[in-house]
């Protein structure tokens, strides 16, 4: 498998090397129980024997269990199973690397062989398989959802009944579930191959072929509305009500510095209030008041703190000066 490191590689040897030593185990404790390769039965106990520890059915079959785990895990680890789990277990995430994505797409196997007996995604060359996953990652969450919408929209049968095949079935029966057919480029791939180049997981093309089925062709959104829906987000007036009171403040209670020339390029910006004052203390004596007496909604201290950050950071807290230590000074004695 590509894209394994030599820390891959030493954690796939070890899994190799405890299943060997599980498999010696069952040998010898078949050749204790006297039956090789036959299963043991419940309440059959299996003899002593000099140098060898007694093991029961139990331990038994608690090691054709611990067996099977090391193998399933080995097999894990050198070869996933193609069209289970989400994106990583398809090829990963899309890396800025185009040699190891030209690597990764000519490892991959669909796990199928719809075209003449071999894995539909072979009827792309590796370096369209690269160029189609880059040109994914550069497009945000809601347009990779239009783009998914759209090729829905032409292979989804979402009809509410089928046509049973058969001379003798004429009556309709109703879907229980929808049939998708992928086409990229007019030529028919699998659902392991279409996930692989679209760069999507299982459960993000089930969310949207959800989506379709219940919304139809209409851009998706979260349940809750999202962030721009949110009734706790700020409204853009809310923010600028905020960030305008932060630089009235600043105006009103900044120390002036002597020798300082209004409009010079460096000190014109620069805001620096005294070390009396903390953002805590502004927000608590003087904003929440006075957005409260005037009806406004009030930012919490978090988000007060996080809009004088990104939107003022022009404004800056002058800082205390030290407290000297006092000298000791000491008389010699004659």
């Amino acid at each position: 498998m590509s894209g394994l490191g030599p820390s891959s590689g030493q954690e796939q040897q070890n899994r190799l090397k405890i299943l060997e030593d599980l498999q010696q185990q069952k040998k010898r404790l078949q050749m204790q129980t006297g039956a090789p390769g036959a299963t043991l039965p419940t309440q059959a106990r299996p003899k002593e024997m000099p140098g060898a520890p007694n093991r029961g059915p139990t331990e038994a079959r608690n090691l054709d269990q611990r067996q099977r785990q090391a193998l399933q895990m080995a097999r894990t680890t050198a070869e996933p199973a193609p069209g289970d789990g989400g994106e990583e277990s398809e090829g990963g995430a899309v890396t800025d690397d185009p040699d190891l994505e030209l690597q990764k797409a000519r490892n991959f196997d669909c796990g199928c062989q719809s075209v003449n007996k071999v894995a539909c995604i072979r009827q792309f060359a590796p370096e369209e398989i690269v160029r189609i996953r880059l040109d994914l990652r550069e497009l945000t969450s809601g347009e990779k959802d239009l783009i998914l919408l759209g090729i829905l929209h032409t292979s989804m049968n979402t009809s509410k009944t089928i046509q049973p095949k058969g001379p003798k079935r004429k009556e309709l029966k109703e879907r229980t579930r929808a049939r998708s057919t992928y086409s990229i480029h007019s030529k028919r791939v699998c659902t392991a191959a279409f996930r692989y180049i679209h760069a999507v997981s299982r459960n993000k093309l089930s969310a949207v072929q959800q989506w379709y089925r219940e919304q139809g062709l209409t851009p998706r959104r979260k349940k809750s509305g999202g962030r721009v829906e949110s009734k706790r987000t700020l409204k853009f007036e809310d923010t600028s009500r905020t960030v305008h009171f932060i630089r009235n403040f600043a105006e009103e209670h900044a120390l002036a510095f002597p020798g300082r020339v209004q409009g010079a390029k460096k000190a014109a910006d620069r805001r620096v209030l005294p070390p009396t004052f903390t953002k805590s203390g502004i927000w608590r004596n003087y904003y929440k008041p006075s957005m409260s007496a005037q009806g406004y909604r009030v930012a919490q201290l978090s988000t007060f703190r996080k809009l004088w950050q990104q939107l003022c950071p022009n404004i800056v807290f002058k800082k205390a000066a030290k407290k000297e230590k006092p000298v000791l000074l000491t008389t010699s004695q004659n």
